[in-house]
């Protein structure tokens, strides 16, 4: 093809056609610049099939990260909702004028529960790889929602951090004061004796115990809590940029 070209050149020089040989090199060079236009926008149109493949790729991972996070707080906020009102059923308890030093013995036995769940590690191999490859953007208008979740899975992780240890402290007091004769045993039994034991201390004891417990029920179970809303927000749009 090249060496047609050429050869059309010559010619119309040889014969001394100077109009019409620029005529021709004037087409030949508009024919060059189509030809790189329609190369450039098939190349644009590759990248820009490929990003969207990539960026559908992560979707759907996402997806499946952010059902499996939403399923899990779903069950950790029934179960602090639970506790939470666990507590409060006990507060109540404690104020009512019958309520004794035994009614606190055979309660703190029975129906207060020392354990504190952990926080569970959210699914985000995903968002790392985003990160990590800088390929977020690709996300389009899900990126910001997305670091938001992150920055609140962050804010949560913090909460834990701060309080847990102050709440073990707590408790790993009061149960070295009240564990009865076995060591080993985290629950007052109701079948040990007490009667050396300043009633009116343990119950100020006890209060402080279950509102440290419930003030890091309360903070974690918030910001659980806004983690689920925002986590139900992404998957909804997700599920709309999946749409065929």
């Amino acid at each position: 093809m090249i060496k047609f070209f050429r050869k059309i050149r010559q010619k119309l020089l040889s014969e001394n056609k100077v109009s019409k040989y620029l005529f021709y090199a004037i087409g030949e060079i508009v024919l060059v610049v189509i030809g790189i236009l329609i190369a450039v926008r098939i190349n644009n149109w590759n990248e820009d099939r490929i990003a969207k493949s990539t960026a559908r790729n992560f979707l759907i991972s996402l997806k499946q990260d952010l059902k499996k996070d939403s399923t899990d707080l779903a069950i950790s906020i029934g179960f602090n909702d639970e506790k939470l009102l666990q507590l409060e059923t006990l507060r109540q308890k404690m104020e009512r004028p019958a309520f004794t030093a035994d009614s606190l013995m055979f309660l703190n036995a029975n129906d207060f529960d020392v354990y504190f769940a952990p926080i569970r590690r959210f699914k985000d191999a995903t968002f790392k790889s985003l990160i990590s490859s800088g390929k977020i953007e690709l996300l389009g208008a899900i990126q910001k929602p997305l670091l938001e979740l992150d920055a609140l899975h962050s804010e949560l992780k913090d909460i834990a951090d701060n309080f847990q240890p102050q709440y073990f402290e707590v408790s790993s007091l009061y149960f070295k004061e009240y564990a009865g004769l076995n060591s080993n045993k985290l629950y007052l039994s109701k079948f040990t004796s007490f009667s050396d034991i300043d009633s009116e201390k343990h119950a100020k004891d006890f209060l402080h115990l279950m509102l440290t417990k419930g003030t890091l029920l309360q903070r974690t179970q918030g910001k659980r809590k806004e983690i689920q809303s925002l986590t139900q927000k992404i998957l909804a749009d997700i599920s709309r940029e999946l749409k065929p």
